[in-house]
């Protein structure tokens, strides 16, 4: 069987990226690197303010629509938790 032209660029382009892929795989993957740096601050990142921040009304929109959490005994009747 002869292949033309035609089917061999087509056997090429096919195979080309495979090929390209396993060259790239077995020069960079089996090559770990030599040195990985790490990078630590000095000193630590100044902190502008602290403690509680304010939801948005967006979230406290959403918050107001979820059911109210309850704990209720065996028959249904609310339970006293203080």
């Amino acid at each position: 069987m002869k292949i033309t032209r035609d089917q061999w660029w087509r056997i090429v382009a096919t195979a080309l990226p495979t090929i390209i892929g396993l060259a790239l795989y077995c020069s960079h993957a089996t090559k770990p690197p030599n040195e990985i740096e790490i990078v630590i601050p000095l000193t630590p990142p100044r902190v502008e303010h602290q403690g509680w921040v304010e939801p948005p009304p967006t979230l406290k929109a959403w918050a107001a629509e979820q059911p109210q959490f309850r704990i209720t005994g065996a028959n249904g009747d609310a339970v006293n938790q203080d």
